[in-house]
């Protein structure tokens, strides 16, 4: 079966202007896309470098990424896939300074910016706190063996930091964190995968 997933990247920024810091800009985004789609194709940076005891279950995982057009109320958005939110539009916020910790994030953030996750998967680009790259939740209701999952209505998704989305722009970190891959990860997560080198039984 093929899917395509609409997904929305909530920008939660400082209040500075498009391109400057946080708030980075809609090329970024469309990059990442890029990356994102490519990667779930097999078809991504590295994929022949595949090591040969996986080459048998290589694959298209026939998973499409659009970004979205219209905001839940059937808005027509601006930018498609991306929702920008100053910090000072989110009640309880403060400015994001050194970075958002994952309760910040959890608690303040999500439960007021989530779109309705039975329509949209649901990305927010911020600063990050911690050396924290990004996280996801997993999915729940599943019987995936070793998934616990954690999500709710009110926090389904990822978090990524604003400098590991995509592979341009001055926004982007050094490497190996420059190639868009944070968000490929942890979508994986929310999709139900586990570490691949292994992190259970």
């Amino acid at each position: 079966a093929q899917y395509t997933i609409r997904i929305v990247f909530h920008i939660v920024h400082g209040g500075t202007a498009v391109g400057s810091g946080i708030n980075i800009r809609q090329a970024q985004i469309a990059d990442q896309l890029t990356i994102l789609n490519n990667d779930m194709k097999s078809a991504g940076l590295n994929n022949t470098l595949c090591p040969s005891v996986f080459l048998s279950v290589k694959a298209d995982a026939e998973i499409t990424f659009c970004l979205a057009t219209k905001n839940p109320t059937g808005g027509i958005l601006a930018e498609p896939g991306i929702d920008r939110r100053a910090y000072t539009s989110i009640t309880g916020l403060a400015a994001p300074g050194g970075g958002y910790s994952q309760g910040t994030c959890d608690c303040t953030i999500k439960p007021a910016t989530i779109w309705n996750p039975l329509y949209y998967c649901n990305v927010w680009v911020t600063a990050l706190s911690g050396g924290l790259l990004g996280y996801a939740t997993f999915p729940n209701g599943t019987s995936i063996t070793c998934i616990t999952g954690s999500e709710s209505t009110s926090n389904s998704g990822v978090v990524c930091g604003s400098q590991f989305i995509g592979s341009i722009g001055s926004a982007t970190t050094a490497a190996p964190y420059n190639k868009g891959r944070t968000l490929v990860h942890e979508l994986g997560h929310w999709l139900g995968l586990r570490h691949i080198n292994g992190d259970a039984n």
